[in-house]
């Protein structure tokens, strides 16, 4: 058995292909579904070149060949599927599947702006980046090298959209030729139209010695590459893949691996025209003879030459693959072996901890000492099922830091091998940091502690100060009631004496008496209103009115107010004008709360009027409401007390500074009593010209509270 060190070795160096795609899929397998057996019978595949990938071998009849096709093909197989294939370019593809002219197409890279279009498997096929190939003598070995300079890729591909990004954000002047296959970008390149060309590192390192290009040091764009289909459709198809390449990935002599070896360790086949092919044979033919030992000779020299070039560029490309892959991941990953207690882990598992990688050897004692004691009880619990059923999991806890804090983690995994008796052997999975989104749900559960608190907090203090309110407010309006009647009954009085002295019925008086006598009554009556507008204010404002609606005509409503005002009117020369429909309506309200509401408004139209009229309008607005329009030639109101004529005790202030008299709570009694009834009264003005009040009422009234 190898030791842990060994093991750790051969995790950085020796996992080829099949290490990365077993932690690629260990990663994604845990979330994966129970397959449906029910598959369709046909299904129609966009096939395009992207070699070793997907390409057409052409011996007859165009075939596709390549990882995909060979891959899908099995699955075909096993589940009865007829695959039907759809060639041409990489666009005609995609659109072709926008518009669900095939089910599948082959090769698709996975992005945001692609998962917004289309649906994909959750297992990666294959997971490659994004190489940039350019002829040995152009020495462009960094991003500013291609400043001013013209780059090939393939039209509509992931490298695409990801290389415009990265020359967007460097700044750098780089000219962008589509083209409509990888082929056209390495003929481009090598022929000079272009100063480089991109590819998937699969093609090119496939296909660069054959086109006379290097590959660059510029690589980015780690991509996984799945079968697609149009979104919300054919999603049997896609778990089909998915249960096929869980199965696959597990087993290290499957029809994947089998397949990756194949097309990932060979060299391109050399493609010769007919005619040559057909002069090679007849001059091999000739010479056959005479040179067929040093044929054979030289041709085992060559196989054997390229089967070792194959091999060292292999395990090259399997060394880069896993360093890229394991710097760009934030996870860390491990591998823990139950059997012996054993675990590998990579360089980030160590680093996210604080510790340097490989600072001290892991193995299953070593780890539980790094659980939070907390957190033992449930990983124990947890581990006992891995090894006893070997369902993927996850479980949330915390890691000891090499500084002394608990890092929270979020450790996800599955078993990826078993032994005869089904004992699982292997387990792979990562831990992720997750401390950031810990540290936002306390602070945001301590945020809901506070918020209660303080809602309870402004619950009690409201309730409170409404209960203070409703005290204040009963004590004032008791006060009120008390303080009216007690002023009414002497105000009674004297209005009623200084009547009956200036009637003559006590004898004969001076003019200058009955003049002061006349200063008296009208003081008195002015008092006696003032406080009937204090008793009626305070009394809607406790609630303490009640509404008695009944059905009554408006028209008579108005023709006994506009009989009440006339003696002023016609005292002071002004025009009345009612303007009633001669169909008679009949709404329901209250007929007195109704005439007190009119009767201030009309009686202010007719106080403050001057000249000219004083005019009601009444009409019958949707069939579900009714309006009162009171108008006048009056002084008008300015604009900076439109919006205070409705206040308590505010009263209507002109320019030259004169008041216009009244109590000043005429109007705000009134706007109350039209709530009372369901209704609302505005106004409009124009200083110099007259103010228009008008009433909205209900037909049928509705009490408000």
């Amino acid at each position: 058995m190898r030791s842990r060190r060994e093991r750790s070795g051969r995790w950085r160096v020796r996992r080829r292909f099949r290490a990365v795609a077993l932690a690629l899929a260990t990663l994604v397998a845990v979330t994966v579904p129970a397959v449906a057996t029910a598959q369709p019978q046909t299904v129609r595949v966009g096939v395009y070149e992207n070699e070793p990938k997907i390409f057409t071998i052409t011996d007859g009849e165009a075939r596709p060949s390549g990882i995909f096709p060979n891959l899908l093909q099995q699955i075909a197989e096993e589940e009865g599927w007829t695959i039907v294939w759809v060639h041409g370019t990489w666009d005609e593809g995609l659109r072709a599947l926008e518009k669900g002219e095939i089910d599948l197409m082959s090769d698709v890279g996975y992005s945001a702006e692609r998962d917004e279009v289309y649906d994909f498997h959750q297992i990666a096929v294959l997971n490659n980046w994004s190489c940039i190939y350019t002829t040995p003598e152009a020495r462009i070995d960094e991003m500013a090298a291609l400043n001013g300079r013209r780059v090939a890729v393939l039209a509509g591909s992931i490298q695409e959209t990801i290389f415009s990004q990265m020359a967007e954000k460097s700044g750098y002047d780089i000219g962008i030729v589509p083209a409509s296959s990888l082929k056209e970008v390495f003929e481009l390149t090598a022929n000079g139209t272009v100063d480089a060309g991109i590819a998937n590192n699969l093609f090119g390192d496939y296909f660069r010695q054959e086109y006379g290009l290097a590959r660059t040091s510029i690589v980015f764009g780690s991509v996984p590459f799945y079968f697609a289909t149009q979104e919300g459709q054919n999603a049997d198809l896609l778990e089909a893949i998915d249960a096929h390449l869980s199965t696959w990935i597990r087993d290290s002599d499957s029809v994947y691996y089998q397949t990756l070896d194949r097309y990932l360790t060979s060299q391109p086949p050399t493609r010769l025209p007919s005619w040559a092919v057909w002069a090679v044979g007849v001059i091999t033919a000739l010479l056959a003879v005479s040179l067929i030992g040093m044929v054979l000779l030289r041709w085992q020299v060559r196989a054997k030459t390229r089967y070792l070039e194959a091999a060292n560029e292999a395990t090259a490309q399997a060394e880069e693959t896993l360093r890229l892959a394991l710097e760009a991941s934030h996870e860390g990953i491990f591998d823990w072996y139950p059997g012996t207690g054993e675990i590998i882990w990579s360089p980030r598992s160590y680093t996210m901890l604080g510790y340097e990688p490989d600072e001290f050897t892991m193995d299953i004692k070593t780890y539980m000492d790094l659980i939070h004691p907390d957190d033992k009880e449930p990983i124990t619990e947890k581990l006992g099922q891995i090894t006893a059923n070997g369902l993927p999991f996850s479980i949330e806890f915390r890691l000891r830091c090499k500084s002394g804090d608990w890092l929270w983690t979020n450790g996800r995994g599955m078993a990826v091998a078993s032994d005869a008796q089904g004992e699982v052997q292997r387990v792979m999975g990562t831990n992720t940091d997750i401390s950031e989104r810990k540290q936002a749900e306390e602070e945001l559960e301590e945020y809901k502690v506070s918020l209660e608190d303080l809602v309870e907090e402004r619950t009690r203090e409201l309730k409170e100060s409404n209960t203070e309110l409703t005290d204040a407010n009963a004590a004032k309006s008791q006060f009120l009631t008390t303080m009216s009647h007690e002023l009414r009954t002497p105000l009674n009085s004297i209005i009623g004496f200084s009547g009956l002295l200036t009637s003559g019925l006590v004898g004969e008086l001076s003019q200058e008496q009955l003049f002061q006598i006349g200063m008296i009554q009208d003081s008195g009556r002015h008092l006696l209103e003032l406080i009937n507008d204090i008793l009626d204010l305070s009394k809607v404002e406790a609630g303490a009115v009640v509404v008695h609606p009944s059905r009554i005509k408006p028209a008579e409503v108005i023709s006994a107010i506009m009989e009440s005002v006339r003696p002023l009117a016609v005292q002071k020369g002004l025009e009345l004008r009612a303007e009633i429909p001669q169909e008679q309506t009949t709404i329901e309200t209250d007929k007195d709360r109704l005439r007190q509401i009119l009767l201030n408004i009309v009686g202010n139209a007719v106080k403050f009027t001057t000249q000219g009229e004083v005019s009601v309008r009444f009409e019958c607005l949707d069939g579900k409401q009714v309006m009162f329009r009171v108008s006048d030639t009056g002084p008008g109101i300015p604009a900076d007390e439109i919006a205070h004529v409705f206040d308590a005790f505010h009263q209507v202030e002109q320019k030259s500074g004169a008041l216009l008299g009244g109590t000043g709570m005429g109007l705000a009694i009134s706007q109350d009593l039209a709530h009372l009834l369901g209704g609302e009264i505005t106004v409009t003005s124009a200083e110099g010209k007259g103010s228009t009040f008008t009433l909205i009422l209900p037909i049928a009234c509705i009490p408000q509270d």
